[in-house]
């Protein structure tokens, strides 16, 4: 079964719970039910926001049309999950540079790092 990118996302986040079925030949199926509804538009949101900055980074030239933009940022969804989850964990927390609560220290890698896997597009000039 294919999830899309926000249920991919919430069973990372583990907003999720399984329940069993049986069936009327006595077949067990198990349902993924996605819990956390009310997170859906903030984990949206993030989502677009990530497509925006691996678009941005690609600096796709105006040559390119929409189909054939979208068609090459398929190869980026993982790139966006790992954004979306950095920025979802980060929620409370934007700006700050150092966090210790009670002992506990907690330090990111930089934003960037994740996008270091998207390239730019190169033109070759004459």
């Amino acid at each position: 079964m294919e999830h899309t990118l926000l249920e991919k996302i919430k069973i990372r986040l583990n907003q999720f719970h399984t329940e069993e079925t049986t069936d009327v030949d006595g077949n067990i199926e198990v349902e993924i039910i996605f819990d956390d509804v009310d997170q859906d538009y903030n984990i949206q949101e993030l989502i677009n926001e990530a497509w925006k900055d691996v678009k941005s980074y690609r600096q796709y030239p105006k040559s390119y049309s929409e189909e054939q933009i979208e068609e090459d940022l398929k190869q980026y969804e993982n790139v966006v999950i790992k954004l979306v989850l950095y920025d979802y964990n980060k929620i409370g927390a934007e700006f700050e540079t150092q966090d210790n609560d009670n002992g506990n220290i907690r330090t990111y890698v930089k934003r960037e790092s994740i996008l270091a896997n998207v390239f730019p597009l190169v033109t070759v000039l004459f």
